[in-house]
């Protein structure tokens, strides 16, 4: 297969500035962005060089150990050890914070969009932010009217229909009614990013439209401010060491802080992570033999989730990397999940099936599906997006025992991943 080989992201465009203009004019587009950084993204993995001093420090994960996992026999004559492991060998005689093969291998899951509704969920949350920072959903045909010509009172009742109503027709609504409603609500692949906010950066070198999406995305589960008094690290603190879920946000988001904003978005994703995501995983682990059917587990899953919007057209992509370099741990699982059509965007993940093989392969997850990857380990990207449409997607991490290591934290990087601790 051929290789997809890195471009700098400061490789000029194929397409001259002009040519590009036009075209996305001439399709609905106001930008074409020329700019090095494709995405916009609401929390990230940070490096820093680290001391000569520190470099030389042992600084890899240590998971506990534990009964749970099955593998070779151990040397005890006891019947309850001689079917279990410890972290530190597992049953490919991998490192100890190596997960199993069978569970690194790439999975598509499909999920009810209905049920979990990111779309609505996250629609909700960009129009609540400054559009003049993040931006806003274009204007198409369909936005400001319908065919029986509607004024904009009307369209604007209608959106707020479809915010209380989930989108779904009530029993007053006809079919015809609702598909009519339906068009004017904002799609994602719509959703414009100012081309400032792609350039513009801070004092501390992050992008301003960054810290926005970061902040509005934390106060969304937490309700209040990131650079508070208490701060991310006590934070995560308590996420990760309280067993029944730690950093509730239904504490920390109290009165009318608790927005029906926040809790779209907050309930649409922890539902989907406990009801299906982590339930889904133990039975792989079951099934493969690493756990014990009646074991306990614990997941340490990332919250909040990342939000990345890649707007087109554009030059820049998502260069080759692995997690791993920015401070994850090879006991972690990767999950994402694309919001936005990849036929209309021309966007994909292309991940390689084993680590250093370089075989990459497109995920070619569509909407209602969430896949599952080692992105600790196997190098991934993301191609430029050349179509008039935005790319939208979140995605997480799942840390697993014993694999996982929920205090470590690799010397030199920082980053804003709070993580929630739960038990199955």
């Amino acid at each position: 297969m051929q290789q997809h080989k890195d471009q700098s992201d400061g490789e000029p465009s194929t397409v001259t500035n002009a040519n590009a203009n036009a075209n996305a004019n001439a399709n609905g587009a106001k930008y074409k962005y020329d700019c090095n950084i494709p995405t916009l993204r609401s929390s990230c993995h940070r490096v820093r060089q680290p001391t000569k001093a520190k470099k030389i420090q042992n600084n890899e994960p240590q998971p506990k150990r534990t009964s749970t996992t099955r593998g070779a026999s151990s040397a005890s004559s006891s019947s309850t050890t001689s079917s279990t492991i410890s972290a530190s060998t597992n049953v490919n005689g991998e490192n100890g914070t190596m997960l199993p093969a069978s569970i690194r291998k790439v999975e598509h899951i499909p999920y009810d969009t209905t049920k979990h509704d990111f779309n609505r969920a996250i629609i909700l949350f960009l129009k609540s932010l400054d559009p003049t920072i993040v931006g806003d959903f274009r204007e198409t045909e369909n936005d400001n009217k319908i065919e029986n010509g509607d004024d904009d009172n009307t369209v604007k009742g209608n959106f707020e229909h479809f915010c209380d109503s989930k989108t779904k027709p009530n029993g007053d609504e006809t079919q015809q009614q609702f598909q009519s409603l339906s068009l004017q609500v904002p799609t994602l692949e719509n959703f414009e990013v100012p081309i400032q906010s792609l350039k513009k950066k801070s004092k501390r070198g992050i992008l301003l439209a960054q810290d926005h999406l970061s902040q509005a995305m934390y106060d969304c589960f937490f309700g209040e401010s990131k650079n508070s008094s208490s701060t991310s690290k006590s934070k995560e603190h308590s996420n990760v060491n309280n067993e029944n879920g730690g950093g509730d946000s239904s504490s920390s988001n109290s009165g009318s802080s608790k927005t029906s904003l926040s809790s779209s978005i907050v309930d649409t994703f922890d539902d989907f992570v406990t009801q299906l995501i982590i339930p889904h995983l133990k039975s792989r682990l079951i099934k493969n033999n690493i756990i014990p059917e009646s074991s306990t587990v614990k997941f340490y899953y990332q919250r909040p989730p990342t939000l990345r919007i890649q707007p087109g057209p554009a030059r820049a992509r998502v260069n080759r990397h692995k997690d791993k370099d920015y401070g994850h741990q090879n006991g972690e699982l990767n999950f994402w999940i694309p919001l936005t059509n990849r036929l209309d965007t021309g966007v994909d993940l292309y991940v390689e099936s084993i680590e250093d093989k370089g075989d990459y392969e497109p995920l070619k997850t569509d909407v209602g599906y969430a896949s599952s990857f080692f992105g600790s380990g196997c190098s991934h990207f993301v191609n430029e997006n050349k179509s008039q449409f935005t790319r939208v997607s979140l995605d997480f991490r799942v840390g697993i025992e014993p694999f996982f290591d929920p205090v470590w934290s690799k010397i030199g990087t920082r980053d804003d991943h709070l993580r929630r601790c739960i038990e199955m």
